[in-house]
């Protein structure tokens, strides 16, 4: 049965699944800490408290939707502007010294804003082109 499952599994799909673990692990983590992620909002403005719960919904929302193939490009489009802002974020962040963490917990670990973590979100934005490319290939041979 598992055997079947990945021989209908390509490259596309792999990745799908990666990035879809990493924005479930990543919501799942901020719900788990959400003070600790709230407040690390709060640090930056009053204003992005607001935005704690969105961001959780939004990531795994984005996560379950990379699952299934006829929600992927959705998910991913909006997977691809939420890596651009959290990017932006850790960048800022590491711009003017904070090295504590930033409570985004992807693949549950607590990632303190460091180069690590920028070139994380690289790797995640360029699998995430990859998916977006690929998927929409996939689409135009059918």
């Amino acid at each position: 049965m598992f055997k079947k499952f990945l021989n209908k599994v390509d490259e596309v799909d792999f990745v799908s699944y990666f990035l879809s673990l990493a924005f479930i692990s990543a919501g799942l983590s901020k719900i788990l800490n959400f003070d600790f992620f709230r407040l690390e909002l709060v640090s930056m403005s009053k204003l992005f408290e607001f935005f704690a719960l969105p961001v959780i919904v939004s990531e795994v929302w984005i996560g379950v939707g990379l699952i299934f193939r006829g929600s992927r490009m959705v998910s991913m489009f909006f997977g691809l502007i939420m890596l651009f802002l959290f990017t932006v974020f850790v960048l800022y962040r590491y711009i003017t010294g904070s090295s504590s963490g930033c409570g985004c917990g992807v693949f549950f670990i607590n990632w303190r804003t460091d180069l690590i973590h920028i070139v994380l979100n690289f790797i995640l934005i360029i699998l995430s082109f990859f998916v977006l490319i690929n998927s929409n290939k996939r689409r135009e041979v059918k």
